[in-house]
């Protein structure tokens, strides 16, 4: 019970919720390379059962991830606003970085089937259909308090309890593809109460969603899975690469050094794991 309340755990959730809302840096990955996935995604799909005993370990995982996710927020608010070509370049190596890893989970020394390649292109298709959206002015609509409103953030914040529960899956990535990352993290920095809790409910629920689904999902078609997964990350990679305008030589520079480092950062959270774990993700 001490081990559970322990400082440790809080440090664990806040580094969790850091990479969560990074493009590239999926949040499952890292979950596993501290060692405390099998137990998150076990105690929260049986919740009913799992909430006295895993209680102080949900609480100290969970509120250092919150915090970690909201710091992370209010950073990325003001640098997309004042680097945005330099941030849209981090981000690219951040999700080129991870492709070696989303391979290694998507491969894991099998042969590679008809099926798979399928799945892999199913998922490159999706990020590339929606390219074409990736600029487009949300609308003074978007930014209305209405139904309408509730269920664009509710589906942001399913998408990122969805990156929670799969490994190599970056949610951020995702939805900056889809033009929601930036509106989003402006609305939660100027702390709209609508834009949170519309964001909270949808998170909330999807972490119940997928939790469960997920698990039965990987023990079933791990190999399927992950091969779309390996497809929606070289999409983003598509899609975040056609969204970084650069005008200037001198902006290409900044931009080709800062996906340098966010490949580096990206490699270095991919090694931890792997050498965190030394079993693998899931049966083969």
């Amino acid at each position: 019970m001490s081990e559970d309340r322990s400082l440790r755990n809080v440090i664990i959730g806040f580094i969790i919720g850091v990479g969560s809302v990074l493009p590239g840096v999926s949040g499952g990955i890292l979950a596993v390379g501290f060692g405390i996935y099998e137990r998150l995604v076990t105690a929260v799909g049986n919740i009913r059962e799992r909430l006295k005993p895993d209680f102080w370990f949900l609480l100290t995982i969970g509120g250092g991830l919150a915090f970690g996710a909201g710091i992370t927020v209010l950073g990325l608010d003001y640098a997309f606003g004042n680097y945005t070509v330099m941030m849209m370049c981090l981000f690219l190596g951040l999700v080129a970085g991870q492709v070696p890893e989303v391979w290694n989970l998507a491969r894991n020394d099998e042969g590679i089937k008809p099926l798979y390649v399928a799945m892999a292109v199913i998922g490159l298709a999706v990020m590339a259909v929606l390219l074409p959206f990736e600029n487009a002015a949300p609308g003074t609509d978007f930014y209305a308090n209405d139904l309408t409103a509730a269920a664009v953030f509710m589906f942001c914040g399913l998408i990122m309890a969805m990156a929670k529960i799969v490994p190599g899956l970056s949610g951020t990535a995702i939805l900056l593809a889809m033009g929601l990352f930036t509106v989003s993290i402006e609305r939660v920095a100027d702390m709209d109460l609508f834009v949170i809790a519309s964001l909270g409910i949808g998170f909330v629920a999807g972490i119940f969603l997928f939790a469960r689904m997920m698990s039965d999902v990987l023990e079933r078609f791990p190999r399927e899975t992950y091969y779309l997964i390996f497809g929606l990350t070289l999409g983003s990679i598509i899609v975040i690469l056609f969204s970084a305008e650069i005008d200037t030589l001198a902006e290409a520079a900044v931009g080709v050094a800062a996906a340098i480092v966010g490949i580096l950062i990206s490699l270095a959270f991919a090694k931890y794991g792997g050498n965190e774990t030394g079993a693998p993700l899931m049966k083969p």
